[in-house]
């Protein structure tokens, strides 16, 4: 490609692990193919890569991303520090590479340990833990409330945000005037009936009417483009001068003349209604 002559590999050469440096042997996993075990291809490398090991032409050693598969883990990791750590969202991980909810790195959050401990069996799928005062870091027993769904959870959050605004859990806020109220004052998008009659007559009526301008207006229009091919038409100009003049389509300017489609309109009833508005 670029004017020089390709060199080829030896056999040792690409017998050659290029992340390890040891050759393959007999029984390893087949060229061309995932060093992770996982028996997918992975893709030849259109150019070569000095830093990764790429060559150019030649079949990567890994698919993108599985290269840590291989990486050691737990103690052996050099990201150990004893077990305990920290996912980022403020929540306590802890190593227990057997748990069935582990992640990849063998990880599992700590209130999830605590809540199964005290209740002598492993949480299925859909129970979720929530923490009573808020704090995701607080993890003690009697912090930790087990759901039965995540609705019941969202339920939980949404009964404590109501009684700490207004004192009493039940109330449910209005979706515009943000006011918490009795669930019988609203209706069944959480509104109240006075909300929505403003909120209709602020934003929606407007916004009906100008679209029926907006309508109006392209009437209008289309009714002094008409006027103005009829009268070309009249003329003596023929449907392909009129288009070549007006830069249209043949077909745009026949059903103009036609009054076919969009172009249905009445020019004497709209001059009427015009006038009407003028007085």
């Amino acid at each position: 490609m670029n004017g020089l002559p390709e060199k080829k590999m030896s056999e040792d050469a690409q017998n050659v692990n290029l992340f390890t440096g040891t050759k393959r042997k007999e029984n390893d996993i087949p060229y061309g193919y995932c060093k992770c075990g996982c028996c997918q291809k992975t893709t030849i490398s259109p150019k070569s890569c000095r830093f990764h090991g790429y060559i150019k032409g030649k079949p990567r050693d890994f698919i993108q991303g599985h290269h840590a598969r291989l990486q050691p883990k737990g103690e052996n990791s050099h990201k150990w520090l004893g077990g305990v750590s920290s996912n980022g969202h403020n929540r306590i991980i802890i190593y227990n590479p057997s748990h069935p909810k582990a992640t990849s790195e063998g990880y599992v959050l700590r209130y999830i340990l605590i809540a199964e401990k005290a209740m002598g069996k492993i949480l299925e799928r859909k129970h979720q833990v929530h923490h009573f005062n808020g704090i995701t870091d607080d993890d003690r027993n009697s912090n930790l409330v087990v759901c039965e769904s995540n609705a019941y959870h969202f339920l939980l959050h949404q009964r404590q945000r109501a009684y700490q605004d207004c004192g009493n859990p039940h109330y449910i806020k209005c979706n515009y005037c943000k006011k918490y109220d009795d669930p019988s004052n609203l209706n069944g998008h959480h509104v109240h009936s006075e909300c929505n009659k403003k909120y209709q007559k602020a934003y929606s009526r407007p916004r009906r009417l100008m679209a029926a301008k907006s309508k109006e207006k392209l009437r209008l229009k289309r009714i002094e483009i008409k006027k103005f091919v009829v009268g070309l038409h009249n003329n003596g100009l023929t449907t392909r001068d009129i288009a070549d003049k007006l830069n249209m389509g043949n077909a745009t300017i026949s059903r103009i003349l036609n009054g076919k489609g969009a172009w249905k309109v009445d020019p004497e009833t709209l001059e009427a209604r015009a006038k009407e508005e003028a007085f």
